[in-house]
C-alpha cells in the first residue's frame, strides 16, 4: 500500500466521505474513488467498513506487511486513527 493510500484508509477509517477526504488531502473527489478502489483490492474486501475492519486486523498482529498508517510502527497506527 503506498503512503497515499494509507492516507486516504485512515479517513475512510475515521468516516470522512470521499468529497472530505478529497478536500482534506487536496485531492478530487475521483482521486479519492480511484486510491479507495486499489485499497479495498489489496486489502481483499468490498468495502469501507471491511477495509478499516481488515487494516486493524494486521495492524494489531504486527506483520511486516501492516498497513502504512504514516509510516508509523503498527502498534502507534491504531492510536494515532483513533484520535483523530
Amino acid at each position: 500500500m503506498t503512503l497515499r493510500e494509507a492516507e486516504v484508509l485512515l479517513w475512510i477509517s475515521q468516516g470522512k466521505s470521499n468529497a472530505d477526504i478529497g478536500m482534506i488531502l487536496g485531492m478530487s473527489e475521483k482521486t479519492v474513488k480511484q486510491h479507495a478502489g486499489s485499497i479495498f483490492q489489496k486489502l481483499g474486501v468490498d468495502g469501507r467498513n471491511a477495509a478499516t475492519l481488515r487494516a486493524l486486523e494486521i495492524s494489531e498482529g504486527g506483520s511486516a506487511a501492516s498497513v502504512a498508517w504514516r509510516g508509523v510502527p503498527p502498534r502507534a497506527a491504531t492510536s494515532e486513527a483513533t484520535r483523530f
